[in-house]
């Protein structure tokens, strides 16, 4: 858009006269750098940024059964949530992780930080809004499929062929969360572990069906096709791709001929907008 606009105007001043073409030139110029030096000053931010003492008290005060070094492993995935939230330029982003939803419901709780943060990463006040209020929607079938890419993207991990899961694809695993969001590789270790999460409280995916667009996340062929398509907003919402999503008839041969009732029975919460 800044290129095409860019060109139009150049276009425009060549037509009058010189001076005017280098008046141009220069302001636009000025106005990309300017630009591009923000979009660093906020992902440097966020990167760098450290939570106060006393949220990460509460937070450890209330899951006191996860160590120091687990809790910090969650507050660096939080950070990456926002990385993921900045860069998809306010389309919707699922919230992949219990964990790390649960800790950014306790951020928000801290208002004058979390305003704060907010004002400086991303020029606006992120929302959040109860993972109930997206069920079943397809907003937030594809607001898990751009986190699964940008998180991919975020770490240089083949989002089509993976040979591992990003931070907050694993994390609900990594650290045993009740109720947390598993994810496998294959649809055929889903399965197993959809036995295993009914005596355990958690809650069983196949990144399979993120990948090609089945039941919890919309197909797209690029980052830049799926992270433009609801730029004309002006907020950022934090909803979810809810429950009971249905993985269709079948998800491939790679699933065994389909992969069972539902394929995203909590994707969690997310960032962005409708």
């Amino acid at each position: 858009m800044e290129l095409n606009h860019f060109s139009l105007m150049i276009g425009l001043a060549i037509g009058i006269n010189i001076p005017l073409v280098t008046l141009v030139i220069v302001t636009l110029l000025s106005r990309y750098r300017k630009n591009k030096q923000l979009k660093k000053q906020r992902k440097d931010f966020i990167t760098n940024y450290q939570f106060s003492s006393g949220f990460k008290e509460k937070f450890a005060k209330t899951r006191n059964y996860l160590s120091s070094e687990q809790q910090e492993l969650v507050f660096s995935a939080l950070k990456e949530y926002f990385l993921i939230c900045y860069k998809a330029q306010q389309s919707m982003v699922s919230m992949p992780s219990l964990i790390v939803d649960e800790a950014w419901h306790e951020f928000i709780l801290f208002t004058k930080e979390y305003s704060d943060f907010c004002s400086q990463a991303f020029g606006y006040f992120l929302h959040h809004i109860p993972a109930e209020a997206m069920n079943q929607s397809s907003q937030g079938q594809r607001g898990i499929r751009l986190a699964w890419e940008l998180a991919c993207q975020k770490e240089n991990i083949n989002s089509y062929q993976p040979k591992r899961l990003p931070l907050l694809f694993t994390i609900d695993s990594l650290l045993e969360i009740e109720n947390g969001f598993y994810y496998t590789l294959d649809c055929f270790q889903n399965n197993q572990n959809k036995t295993i999460s009914s005596n355990t409280s958690t809650h069983s995916y196949c990144v399979t069906d993120i990948i090609y667009g089945v039941g919890c996340g919309g197909n797209s062929d690029s980052y830049d096709n799926s992270v433009h398509t609801d730029t004309h907003h002006n907020t950022i919402d934090h909803t979810s791709c809810g429950s009971g999503h249905s993985c269709g008839s079948s998800c491939g041969s790679s699933c065994g001929g389909g992969c069972g009732g539902g394929c995203g029975g909590g994707c969690g919460s997310g960032c962005g907008s409708c």
